[in-house]
């Protein structure tokens, strides 16, 4: 099986768990930064695949791509089990006709859901980028690059 199918058959494992918990979750906030920080880098890393001049800097930057997702995937898993775990141990249900207790936790799951679809778009987007870019060559060396330069710039 390809990295790149692997990938999105753990991405769908992730994605298929739903969130289990109205209550953020102790130390979740620091899950979803960390989860953002991996979003941006994997972003910046594609942005520089992009760019690449040549095939063995396209594929070393690719293959550093997919360590950054998987550890991004590991996070949401990460996550995803914590918030399982939280549910387990959740207090009480509001007390009958406590309106104000319900809209409270409807809304804290509802931001975490958004929080959560965000990460998940970012996740598939990434993906498809990396599909794309294995099929297409590297960008063309711009007319005032000349070989000589390039080899100077190797050594």
């Amino acid at each position: 099986m390809s990295k790149i199918a692997l990938s999105i058959v753990l991405l769908m494992a992730v994605i298929s768990a739903p969130p289990a918990s109205a209550q953020p979750a102790p130390g979740q906030e620091a899950g979803v930064q960390q989860m953002r920080e991996k979003m941006n880098e994997m972003q910046a890393l594609m942005d520089r695949i992009h760019s690449a001049r040549n095939a063995r800097e396209r594929s070393r930057l690719m293959d550093e791509h997919m360590q950054v997702m998987t550890e991004a995937m590991a996070l949401m898993e990460d996550m995803t089990r914590h918030m399982e775990e939280r549910a387990e141990a959740a207090p009480q249900p509001c007390a009958a006709g406590d309106m104000a207790c319900r809209m409270d936790r409807m809304q804290a799951r509802q931001g975490m859901m958004a929080e959560r679809m965000g990460m998940m778009q970012m996740m598939m987007r990434q993906m498809m980028g990396r599909m794309e870019q294995q099929e297409r060559p590297p960008a063309p060396r711009p007319e005032s690059e000349s070989p000589e330069e390039n080899h100077t710039e190797h050594h």
